[in-house]
């Protein structure tokens, strides 16, 4: 089964031992080692993904570019997914959706510009809206949908926030 498409300018540079994978675009999929199953779509997307990186699918520009031992694992958006440690059966859809992430995000959902971005600690979680689950952590199983629902929260387990800053670290604001 040793199929590997490299396209752009320098992709899949440096990308011996990749089986059934596509990189399309400058520098996606550069400098990995023994990337498997995976697809990267745009520019950087996937560069510098970790070895113990497998069953990816990165689309847009920097998405899932160095992220670290995550398997099963969705970035779709400019840099979705990107710079991201340590999961499984993740899911980013959105400008930096997932991005920046520490600690065990596992079973994960993050759907909107900067969802679950900066977050750590928020397996089985679903954080939907711009800024929801965003510098959130320790907050395994939560469910956070709105704008900037549970926005820097801390130890918010199996927690719901649904609205415009519900459970938020967040001040509101009015004028």
């Amino acid at each position: 089964f040793p199929v590997t498409i490299f396209f752009g300018l320098s992709a899949g540079d440096q990308a011996p031992s990749t089986a059934h994978s596509v990189f399309i675009g400058a520098y996606a999929g550069a400098e990995a080692n023994d990337v498997d199953r995976t697809v990267l779509v745009g520019y950087q997307s996937g560069r510098n993904l970790a070895n113990t990186t497998t069953d990816a699918i990165g689309i847009g520009s920097y998405a899932l570019s160095a992220s670290e031992a995550s398997d099963n694992v969705i970035g779709i958006g400019t840099r979705a997914g990107a710079d991201s440690l340590v999961g499984t059966s993740m899911v980013r859809i959105g400008y930096e959706a997932g991005a920046y992430c520490s600690g065990s995000n596992s079973n994960s959902l993050y759907i909107g510009t900067e969802a679950g971005s900066n977050s750590w600690a928020m397996n089985d979680s679903i954080s939907i809206g711009r800024e929801a689950g965003m510098y959130t952590s320790a907050s395994n199983g939560s469910i956070n949908l709105g704008l900037e629902a549970a926005s820097g929260s801390k130890a918010n387990q199996y927690s719901i926030a649904i609205g415009l800053l519900a459970a938020s670290r967040q001040p509101i604001v009015t004028g």
